[in-house]
């Protein structure tokens, strides 16, 4: 981990906490030091009660810091069991959304991304509207050459004509190939487009020109998502249609239902599922695999356990 370091008094503190308690901890020799008193007894009794509340602190700190140390690393035994018992390439990133700490197995491999992009593509969207480029309700004519079959309902189903706005929903809800198609038409077409949201949101363009990703670069992007979404209602409304997509499976389970927005994303032997699950101390996950025998279920069983952890252990 990295972590800013403050020793105080013997205890070593460390990350978030430390930083607060190094501010405090100056603010209480400042309050020392100005006092003004003709008394010596008074001013070492203020000096003491300072310094004693600074220690009280320090350990409740030390112990929190712990605690977090300490169930970090049970998400890292999980995370690395999986990995060791996978039959082909696998990949898991987790980010603890409380801390900001990241934990990966393989998290720099490139996979076909397949429609785990969605959402970075959505998400460009959003930001090309919110700059006024363009509108929820700009029309995109259908026509052949959008067409492109597997999941989706428009090629079942086709109009005329769509707004951004339906075609943004069934891109993510329904993860129809159509509307992902008529969106990168939209947006200026499929290489200039990748390439815009990955420098945003990644500050580096690793498609080469491909649909391809990193489990590490999706959580990135989802937390980036998760981060905004406080103050962008178009962010909000991304994640509501990930957790309501049609799809439910892999990070989707009985016990998670309702509590992860998610994309799933299947190419071939290529499985994956990218979420963001919200609770006490909400987190991500983003998961990668390609050739790993029956990974829909392996991918529900790490949510799980994930889930049940962090539903159980994580500190106070």
């Amino acid at each position: 981990m990295k972590l800013k370091h403050l020793i105080l008094g013997g205890v070593i503190l460390s990350g978030l906490t430390g930083l607060v308690l190094e501010a405090w901890y100056n603010d209480v020799l400042g309050l020392a030091a100005t006092v003004e008193t003709t008394e010596t007894t008074e001013t070492t009794a203020t000096t003491a009660s300072g310094a004693a509340a600074v220690m009280q602190l320090a350990t409740s700190s030390e112990e929190d810091t712990q605690a977090l140390t300490d169930y970090l690393e049970d998400v890292e035994e999980i995370i690395s069991s999986y990995g060791e018992k996978s039959d082909g390439e696998l990949s898991i990133t987790y980010t603890d959304l409380t801390s900001g700490e990241t934990i990966s197995y393989n998290g720099e491999v490139l996979y076909a991304a397949a429609s785990t992009t969605k959402v970075p593509l959505v998400m460009y969207l959003s930001d090309q509207i919110d700059a006024g480029v363009l509108s929820w309700e700009d029309i995109i004519y259908y026509d052949d050459s959008y067409y492109e079959s597997g999941t989706g309902t428009i090629q079942y189903d086709t109009q005329a004509s769509y707004t951004l706005a339906e075609l943004a929903e069934l891109a993510i809800v329904e993860s129809d190939n159509i509307a992902t198609n008529m969106l990168y038409a939209a947006l200026g077409g499929y290489d200039s487009t990748r390439s815009a949201y990955y420098l945003k949101y990644l500050g580096e363009d690793i498609s080469q020109n491909e649909n391809q990703i990193t489990s590490d670069a999706a959580a990135e992007i989802l937390s980036y998502l998760y981060e905004a979404s406080d103050t962008n209602d178009n962010y909000q409304t991304l994640i509501e249609n990930m957790l309501a997509t049609a799809f439910s499976e892999r990070l989707e389970t009985t016990e998670t239902t309702g509590s992860v927005a998610h994309k799933i994303g299947s190419l071939d032997s290529d499985v994956h599922d990218i979420g963001i699950f919200y609770s006490k101390a909400p987190y991500i996950v983003t998961v990668y695999s390609e050739g790993v025998s029956d990974a829909d279920q392996l991918i529900a069983e790490l949510s799980d356990e994930l889930w049940e952890l962090q539903t159980t252990s994580y500190p106070n």
